[in-house]
């Protein structure tokens, strides 16, 4: 028996007077992984042929030299590994091939959970043999981390995998190849992830200016958007491309210049990663000091408030004070909400309204979105179902009806739909867990709000729940 190398970890096999396709899956004497490949059901890979799908067939696992090979019927290839090696143009080809593949491949419901650089290989007949996914995970495996962030983790979004996952592949593998640089490169796996997650790529003009702007914003945009374009967008585009060209004329000082600047915008590209990754790994720490610091100043801050600074709801009428006070839940405005009450009124919607803006700030600061919606927008969108981790706060549908009061005070009886983090069933805003994304509940209430002059402004002294009733089906 003997082998042939054809690229790391696949080889020509001859044995018995016959030539085979192996891949390299394991090593003597750790064969529990292997026996689990071997009497596994399915094929060990999918061979595309235009738009015929057959398996490639598969004879079993030998060892040679202490490795161990699966093995089967022999075709020549051309590994993927070894056409990011070619020209631009000519690795173009062979992934518009790809891209066509992959559709074939999701319509039969056999797309690949990930790409490697070493399981998609292009037959010399014209078409491509994909190794099935635990051939994938066998390979992945055995590999080195240096190895499996430059054959498989760089290619692949953490996050996605089947053909969300295989459309975001083709991305990549096309800004490598227009580009000459990969989108993400990192020393570990954990930050290869990491700079996926954040779309932390260059624009490909800064790393080769030759590069048509119009390709480049294509190629940049879609990372950002992984998984959002279809195999047909990809065929298209890569068609335009190889037809029309994706470069341009630049002069020598462009260029230069360009370069340039690319080093400066990296620069300040790996210092705000730096700063985002810093507060996403400590942002429990930071939020519980930053309310610490709220609960410790808030008393004093709010004398000196009022005796030194007008309230905001100075000049309001009564009614106006208690819209202000509802309504600036809706956007997190505390401040407001402070100045529209007195004595305490109201303390415990204050500190929700509170929390639950330094904890969307600080989530803003990571993930450019706060997470929580306004409940009139969301109304009048129609309360569509919302994606994990958002939720909706404040209130919505007000309605006043004027109560006789005492002398010198006004009241409201306000019937209204207010919607917070289940804390209506839940208890005390001081309870909101910051580490698990909040659900959120509808309550239908109806509260007396009583007011009096406090020098001469309008404040709420009390506010009396008169019902509260679970929003049901919404």
């Amino acid at each position: 028996m003997k082998t042939t190398p054809i690229d790391t970890g696949l080889v020509q096999l001859d044995r018995n007077d016959r030539t085979y396709l192996a891949v390299e899956v394991g090593s003597s004497g750790r064969t529990f992984g292997l026996r689990k490949l071997t009497e596994s059901s399915g094929p060990r890979g999918w061979i595309v042929n235009g738009p015929a799908v057959d398996k490639w067939d598969t004879f079993g696992i030998v060892e040679h030299e202490g490795s161990v090979f699966l093995y089967g019927a022999n075709l020549g290839v051309t590994p993927l590994s070894a056409v990011m090696e070619l020209p631009e143009d000519e690795a173009l080809r062979y992934i518009e091939r790809l891209a066509q593949a992959l559709d074939v491949l999701t319509s039969s419901d056999r797309c690949p959970k990930r790409i490697h650089l070493r399981s998609v290989l292009f037959l010399d007949t014209g078409g491509i043999l994909f190794l099935g996914n635990q051939v994938v995970e066998r390979v992945s495996d055995m590999s080195s981390e240096p190895e499996r962030i430059q054959e498989i983790e760089q290619l692949n979004h953490p996050d996605l995998e089947g053909p969300a996952n295989a459309t975001f592949a083709l991305n990549v593998l096309l800004y490598r190849t227009i580009s000459h640089h990969w989108p993400f490169t990192a020393p570990t796996e954990e930050d290869v992830h990491t700079h996926i997650r954040e779309s932390h790529a260059m624009q490909p003009t800064l790393l080769r200016p030759e590069i048509d702007p119009r390709v480049a914003s294509t190629l940049v945009d879609s990372l950002r958007k992984p998984g959002s374009r279809s195999f047909e967008e990809w065929i298209r585009d890569i068609h335009d491309w190889r037809d029309s060209g994706y470069t341009r004329t630049v002069s020598e000082q462009e260029r230069s210049e360009i370069l340039q600047k690319a080093e400066t915008i990296r620069a300040s590209m790996n210092k705000s990663l730096y700063r985002r990754e810093m507060v996403r790994k400590h942002w429990k720490q930071a939020v519980v000091i930053t309310l610490a610091v709220i609960v410790a100043g808030s008393i004093p801050m709010s004398m000196l408030r009022n005796h030194l600074a007008p309230r905001r709801t100075a000049g309001m009428s009564p009614q106006e004070v208690v819209e202000s006070f509802l309504f600036g839940q809706n956007t997190l405005d505390h401040d407001l909400m402070e100045d529209a009450v007195i004595d305490g009124a109201g303390r415990q919607y204050v500190r929700e309204a509170t929390n639950l803006f330094v904890v969307s700030r600080m989530r803003m600061s990571v993930e450019m979105d706060g997470g929580i919606i306004d409940p009139v927008t969301w109304t009048e969108n129609g309360r569509p179902e919302l994606e994990p981790g958002r939720w909706v706060y404040g209130v919505v549908n007000a309605v006043f009806e004027a109560l006789p009061a005492p002398e010198g005070t006004t009241e409201f009886l306000v019937t209204y739909e207010r919607w917070s983090p289940d804390q209506d069933a839940q208890g005390d805003p001081d309870d909101i867990d910051l580490e698990t994304p909040l659900g959120f509940a509808g309550t239908l209430r109806e509260d007396i709000f009583r007011l009096r002059q406090d020098g001469e402004d309008w404040v709420i002294f009390e506010i009396e729940t008169v019902s509260r009733t679970p929003i049901e089906g919404w």
